[in-house]
């Protein structure tokens, strides 16, 4: 004789009452518990049939394969076996089912057999009874028969003396018949991941003879499972000690919650408590673990969307825990783009590594509801490119949960015009009519393409010409295209410009100030401007006479010194003299010689004369005779004289 409980089995998998498949699941399943597995048969193939893709199927084929057993219908039970085992290769129900089938085949064998072995031995005994009966003399009537042998069965055979014949009677014995109970049937912990639960587990031994119990369940390894007596040394068991009928053994299982469950994810499993006198007698109570645990959200912002080269930027992190558990030991690392330059951040960093461009924040913990806000300052970079997004990246990690990432939002950098001028600086003489050239060198210093206008000024227009120095050698060369605007530049491109010149006529010793503007065409505020002193070096030569001796009478000598000085800047050269005498005056001797003699025009020629140079003449003239008195007497003198280009003076 033996006794089979059941009760309900589970894996881990999260059942809504909402959902059809499950309702007529558990309906099912409260029939197989009220001992009803025809009724839950039929309810058991539904789910199967409206819900093949059910996320609890393999829990339907292991239950219907259990109601096909409890009614003896064990071909069956091997189909839906097979069904299980074909859909779920990996489930841990068919090796249950596979043990349940053989079981309850080999216990269907030896009912069959001691069934067998009655029907023999009741035969066997009735052949002896018929045996010891005396053989009757005669036929009796048929009436007469029927009336003996009820006779003889209502009435008891007297009693035989000992010496005789054995006693008669019958011996039963009791079979021992396991049955155990577990309380609570079903419960549910909260716990923090990471963290371990408990469940109390009282176990009954609800049978009619002493017995002991195995102790195990559907919990994966993950949660470390571990059975232990309440009370102990917390050593663990699998087993419970031996208990009498109606004694009852109190234990726990501790369970660790695995640190990667989210808040309110729960996870049902089940324990199996099984009689070690009979296999078969078991009982399966369901056990509920839900994670209480930080949920955190980010919010992430900047002050402005656009920004310049220079511009500060401030972004803010607010971390929001909308978990049902406080966030444990936050951790916040903030990678920053290369074009941005730290500033400062509140609340403090735990670190700031300006090589690796990264700030680490470890928050001591953010409250259930609560939050905690992260505010960055950095500055954009002076050369950074226009146009370019500037993202950060960064990652939060609390004491459960995986690392989660996150993006700043994008802020774009505006194109700044920005341009330089550079050239030599030192003064340059010129002399009148001199064609001369100025190189300049124009650098864009914006964070983007531009194109920029140039101009001259300093000098009549007509006089002035820009050139593309195409070799960058400083030097007008033939076949270099005047310019009045840059191409289009990149970011630090050089452009080389060549400024002509043709100087115009002016005084010795004045100033002129070639200047190069440019003008940025992205935004015309952006002006750089550079200039080349021109100084006008030119000759200046002027003549003085000197008396040295003087006799004004008719007929008498008058001596004079004649000084030809260079007072300008510039070299004087052809530099000629003429003295042309009067008729009252004729010329005596002259030192040095003159060049050339015309009659009554002396003159002198010189090659050069550098600045501030001199060069002294004597001559000597005589007063013609018969000069009536009271006549004026007036020599004229002349120069003539150029520069080194060649301009005749005067």
């Amino acid at each position: 004789m033996f006794s089979l409980l059941l009760l309900p089995l589970f894996t881990p998998v999260v059942f809504s009452a909402e959902k059809d498949d499950s309702a007529l699941f558990f309906q099912a399943h409260d029939l197989m518990e009220k001992r009803q597995a025809e009724k839950a048969i039929p309810i058991f193939e539904a789910v199967l049939e409206k819900y093949p893709e059910s996320k609890i199927r393999d829990l339907a084929l292991f239950w219907l394969g259990r109601a096909y057993l409890e009614t003896k219908q064990t071909d069956k039970s091997r189909e839906a076996l097979s069904q299980l085992e074909k859909d779920f290769p990996e489930s841990p129900l068919r090796t249950k089912l596979r043990r349940m089938i053989v079981s309850k085949e080999a216990a269907l064998a030896r009912a069959e057999k001691r069934e067998a072995e009655k029907r023999e031995r009741e035969a066997k005994e009735a052949a002896a009874k018929a045996a010891s009966r005396p053989k009757a003399a005669a036929k009796k009537t048929p009436p007469a028969a029927a009336k003996e042998a009820l006779s003889e069965e209502k009435m008891p055979a007297p009693p035989r003396s000992a010496s005789t014949r054995p006693a008669e009677g019958f011996l039963l014995v009791i079979p021992q018949v396991a049955e155990v109970k577990v309380e609570p049937a079903a419960d549910e912990k909260r716990g923090y991941p990471g963290e371990d639960v408990e469940f109390p587990v009282v176990i009954t031994n609800r049978g009619n003879g002493e017995d002991s119990f195995t102790l195990d369940s559907t919990f994966p390894i993950e949660f470390r499972p571990t059975f232990y007596a309440e009370g102990g040394a917390g050593e663990t068991i699998q087993t419970t000690p031996t208990l009498q009928p109606d004694q009852s053994f109190r234990a726990r299982l501790r369970v660790h919650l695995p640190s990667n469950m989210t808040d309110n994810q729960n996870k049902v499993f089940e324990i199996k408590v099984a009689s070690r006198f009979d296999r078969n007698s078991f009982q399966w109570v369901r056990k509920t673990v839900v994670a209480s645990a930080p949920l955190l959200l980010g919010e992430y912002r900047s002050d402005k969307e656009r920004a310049r080269p220079g511009e500060e930027v401030r972004y803010t992190i607010v971390l929001i825990n909308n978990g049902s558990s406080e966030a444990r030991d936050v951790r916040v690392r903030y990678a920053y783009h290369p074009s941005l330059v730290f500033l400062s951040a509140s609340p403090q960093p735990e670190r700031v590594e300006s090589a690796g461009r990264a700030i680490y924040w470890n928050l001591s913990g953010i409250n259930s509801k609560g939050n905690e806000k992260i505010e960055v300052a950095f500055k954009v970079g002076d050369e950074t490119a226009a146009g370019q997004q500037v993202l950060n990246r960064g990652t939060y990690l609390a004491s459960v949960g995986g690392e989660v990432p996150f993006l700043s939002p994008p802020v774009s950098v505006m194109q700044v015009a920005s341009l330089r001028l550079e050239g030599a600086k030192e003064e340059q003489r010129v002399v009148s009519g001199d064609q001369v050239f100025f190189p300049f060198t124009l650098t864009n210093l914006g964070n983007g393409p531009d194109q920029f206008a140039l101009k001259a000024a300093g000098a009549p227009s007509d006089r002035l010409t820009l050139y593309f120095d195409k070799n960058q050698d400083g030097l007008f060369q033939s076949g270099e295209p005047a310019i009045t605007e840059t191409p289009l530049l990149g970011t630090r491109e050089n452009f080389p410009v060549l400024v002509g010149v043709k100087v115009p006529v002016g005084r010795d010793g004045e100033r002129l100030d070639i200047r190069l503007d440019a003008q940025s065409r992205h935004d015309g505020k952006a002006i750089a401007t550079a200039s080349r002193a021109l100084l006008l070096s030119l000759p200046m030569v002027a003549i003085q006479s000197q008396l040295l001796s003087r006799d004004n009478l008719p007929g008498g000598v008058i001596s004079y010194q004649a000084t030809v000085t260079n007072n300008g800047s510039g070299l004087a050269r052809n530099v000629i003299v003429s003295e042309l005498l009067p008729p009252e005056l004729e010329f005596v001797h002259a030192d040095p010689e003159p060049t050339e003699k015309e009659g009554k025009r002396w003159i002198w020629k010189m090659n050069d004369l550098g600045p501030q140079q001199k060069r002294t003449f004597a001559v000597s003239v005589r007063i013609r005779k018969g000069l009536p008195a009271g006549t004026t007497v007036q020599k004229q003198t002349e120069i003539f004289y150029q520069d080194l280009h060649g301009n005749r003076y005067p």
